[in-house]
């Protein structure tokens, strides 16, 4: 009869038996490699470290998003207003009608349609490109000129200064493009290149 240390307890058993003698666990002198050198295994911890990390990274993304709704609600127009003053409406109208933005800033930030601004200003230099297709940057379009001309007049500037045009020779050029946009008419105007 060749006898095993007990995986629980670590007294020798034998390895036919069931349960050991000693401590009552079963299957006392299993065949693992904790076992037979007769470590104990933690009790109650096996596939336990896969949940504890997915918590941990769950805890994670909670605190990210709730550290950038605060930052959101920092911003001036943009946080839920229960005084009445009108910043929250004034934030809402400025989503759907670029009229009611405070300024260049505002509408640039807010405005629904200004997603069309930068989708419109990308297909028109793509077309304007001589030489393959353009390479963008992650958030095109995402500078604008100051001021609160854009609500005043209807009349949108929207910059790119990190673009890459390809040139004749096939290399690569960091362009700057700046498009101009008439809201008014919901069409761009003129999209300008410029080798930076």
């Amino acid at each position: 009869m060749a006898l095993k240390p007990c995986r629980e307890c670590g007294a020798n058993v034998s390895t036919s038996a069931e349960i050991c003698p000693h401590c009552g666990v079963r299957a006392p002198a299993s065949s693992d490699v904790l076992g037979a050198l007769g470590r104990e295994t933690p009790p109650n911890n096996r596939g336990t470290r896969g949940y504890g990390q997915a918590a941990a990274i769950l805890a994670l993304i909670a605190i990210a998003f709730a550290v950038l709704a605060g930052r959101n609600d920092d911003k001036p127009g943009t946080s839920s207003n229960s005084q009445g003053d009108g910043r929250a409406t004034a934030a809402t109208g400025c989503r759907v009608d670029w009229r009611q933005c405070a300024d260049n800033s505002d509408m640039a930030n807010n405005f629904n349609g200004w997603v069309d601004v930068k989708v419109q200003c990308q297909r028109q230099a793509d077309d304007r490109a001589k030489y393959g297709s353009p390479k963008w940057p992650w958030l095109a379009f995402s500078s604008f000129l100051g001021g609160s001309d854009y609500v005043k007049t209807g009349q949108v500037t929207a910059i790119e200064p990190d673009a890459q045009f390809q040139n004749g020779f096939g290399a690569w050029v960091r362009s700057r493009v700046v498009c101009r946009y008439d809201l008014n008419a919901g069409k761009v105007t003129d999209v300008f290149i410029m080798e930076r």
